[in-house]
């Protein structure tokens, strides 16, 4: 670390340098975790659940519900 402190002391700018190359990594690791995260998000155009319920009525004041199978496909497009 004294070679860096002599730097800090001796060249004019290398302070406010070693900064801002400090930031610009940091930034540069963000960008690369955010396009990772964008890289395992799958968007999908349309969802819709694919169990629905039928109701039918029974005798008196009683119904039925019945779990009903949809055929729905997913989109993996992007759109923005």
């Amino acid at each position: 670390m004294s070679a860096s402190r002599e730097l800090d002391r001796n060249v004019k700018g290398y302070k406010e340098l070693r900064r801002e190359l400090s930031q610009v990594r940091r930034d540069v690791s963000k960008q690369r975790e955010k396009s990772v995260l964008d890289d395992r998000i799958i968007k999908t155009s349309l969802y819709k659940s694919p169990v629905g319920t039928r109701t039918s009525k029974g005798s008196g004041n009683l119904f039925y519900s019945d779990a009903v199978g949809r055929t729905v496909f997913f989109s993996s497009v992007k759109k923005y």
